[in-house]
C-alpha cells in the first residue's frame, strides 16, 4: 500500500488549480495507482483515497475507467456494475458503519467544486465530518455546527 498523505499536503500539490481535468488525472492512470487500487471490475475500480479526506479512516473511493465527468454519462452496464462496487464497499467495512457521497455540478452555470473532474464517488467509514466537508457544505448554506464523534 502506498503512503497515505493529508488534505493539506493535496492542496499543496493542486496548487492554484482550481480542478484538474483530464490533462494531468491521476484517475486516468492506473500504473500510478497501481498501489492504492484494492478491487477492479469491468468499468468500475475501488481505490484507496491517497488524500483521505480530515476526521475519516479507510477512505476509499470508485472510480470508472473511463474519464467521466457526471453520472449522465454513464450506460446502463457501467451504472449495473455499481452493485458489485456497492457489495464488495459492504464487505470492505463490514460491521462498521459507512457513508458515500459523490461531489458533481452538473449545471454549467455553477463551479463545479471537486478536485479533479474524473467522476468518483467516496466511501468514508463513520459518519460526514471533516473541516473541509463541514466548509463546503457550510458555503451552500447548510447549517452544519456539530462536530460528530465516530
Amino acid at each position: 500500500m502506498a503512503q497515505i498523505g493529508t488534505r493539506d499536503e493535496y492542496k499543496k500539490i493542486l496548487g492554484e488549480r482550481q480542478m484538474i481535468g483530464k490533462e494531468g488525472c491521476p484517475f486516468c492512470d492506473l500504473e500510478a495507482q497501481k498501489d492504492m487500487i484494492l478491487w477492479k471490475g469491468k468499468h468500475w475500480f475501488i481505490i484507496q483515497n491517497k488524500f483521505p479526506y480530515t476526521g475519516t479512516k479507510d477512505h476509499i473511493m470508485a472510480v470508472p475507467y473511463e474519464h467521466h465527468v457526471c453520472a449522465h454519462e454513464f450506460d446502463t452496464e457501467t451504472w449495473a456494475e455499481m452493485e458489485h462496487v456497492h457489495a464488495w464497499v459492504r464487505d470492505f467495512y463490514g460491521e462498521k458503519g459507512y457513508f458515500s457521497f459523490t461531489r458533481e455540478t452538473a449545471n454549467d452555470g455553477d463551479r463545479d467544486t471537486r478536485s479533479i473532474e474524473h467522476y468518483h464517488t467516496h466511501f468514508c467509514i463513520g459518519r460526514l465530518q471533516g473541516k473541509y466537508l463541514r466548509s463546503m457544505l457550510q458555503k451552500q448554506g447548510f447549517p452544519v455546527e456539530q462536530d460528530w464523534e465516530i
